[in-house]
């Protein structure tokens, strides 16, 4: 198992009441907490627990009003990001656009979290159809949300973003779960057929597989203290669940990951590439020079894996191709 810091351990122990936190708070370096917090979006829930768990006094009153504040903005966000997604509900309901609600919005309209403002939301997004991809622009466009290009060669999953300056959220239809990953396929296809009657086992699966895959976390051998707050309150804190991936390539190295900061006791034996990516999750934990030597690498890679489908995208999209030029960039990540 990799060492954390107290702080680590502390944001943790509130994720899934696993100690006793007041132990940690006792240690705690305020300023450190808030920029690990900071990190993975999670200051509001922070502050809601501190608050919940009555540990207050071990935090100095700076430091409270400062969470209180990042707090109070989220919630009132969110009650914004209520309105805003029911207003798009309305209208592809009305069109008869059949959609799936996914990550924050999903957790927030079907009231996962206990209170709304602890988790933090930048986007709205919901998977439709790719035959339903120009009637839901169509509905967006009516409500003033403007998207300046769609990718037309590159199956991202989602080929457009729309912008409203009058609202808070953009909006980020998908048409599949997944980037484009053929040894994804069966699984993603499952997932998705769960997630449109609302089920939770698939809400969990989703959950794990949106932060190795779409956000790199597998490639990078890294594992996100956000994905680990979604996935214990889905969960319920039942952490022995997620034993039903363990005989599932898709999942194991997540679940690796999870058994290295003591969340999930491992009931495989991991193989030799499973082994050799453990030592490289470990090396990066431990030396910050191999952490950033890592991440440069990788981020190359990923550069690099997304330059193919840009360049098409330049080549053969006008609007694409207009977009660019107007920003003055060459390339744009996506």
């Amino acid at each position: 198992m990799i060492k954390l810091n107290c702080e680590e351990k502390f944001l943790i122990s509130l994720i899934t009441d696993s100690e006793k936190p007041e132990e940690l708070a006792m240690k705690i370096n305020s300023e450190k907490l808030v920029r690990i917090s900071s990190k993975y979006l999670l200051l509001p829930f922070l502050y809601f627990m501190i608050i919940k768990k009555n540990l207050e006094i071990f935090f100095p009153k700076d430091f409270l009003k400062y969470c209180r504040q990042i707090y109070n903005i989220n919630y009132n966000r969110n009650i914004e990001l209520i309105n805003e997604l029911n207003i798009i509900i309305s209208n592809l309901t009305e069109n008869k656009i059949d959609f799936t609600l996914l990550k924050g919005s999903d957790y927030i309209i079907n009231e996962i979290y206990e209170d709304i403002g602890i988790r933090m939301i930048g986007d709205i997004d919901y998977l439709i159809s790719i035959e339903d991809f120009e009637p839901n622009n169509k509905i967006l466009k009516k409500l003033n949300y403007k998207s300046e290009f769609y990718f037309k060669f590159w199956k991202s999953r989602h080929l457009n973003i729309f912008l409203n300056k009058k609202k808070y959220f953009r909006i980020e239809p998908h048409v599949r779960l997944i980037d484009n990953n053929t040894t994804l396929n069966k699984e993603v296809k499952k997932v998705e057929l769960g997630l449109k009657s609302k089920n939770n086992f698939s809400r969990i699966k989703y959950c794990i597989l949106n932060s190795e895959y779409n956000d790199f976390g597998m490639l990078r051998a890294v594992i996100d203290l956000r994905t680990i707050t979604d996935l214990f309150i889905l969960l319920n804190n039942k952490s022995d669940e997620l034993s039903k991936f363990e005989n599932n390539f898709i999942y194991r190295k997540f679940l690796l990951k999870l058994g290295e900061i003591g969340l999930y006791k491992m009931k495989f034996k991991p193989n030799f590439f499973e082994k050799i990516y453990l030592l490289r999750f470990r090396f990066k934990k431990g030396n910050k020079f191999a952490y950033k030597f890592d991440e440069s690498l990788i981020s190359l890679i990923i550069f690099l894996m997304k330059l193919k489908y840009q360049i098409i995208e330049l080549i053969f999209n006008s609007d694409y191709r207009k977009y660019i030029f107007n920003k003055k960039l060459f390339f744009e990540k996506f």
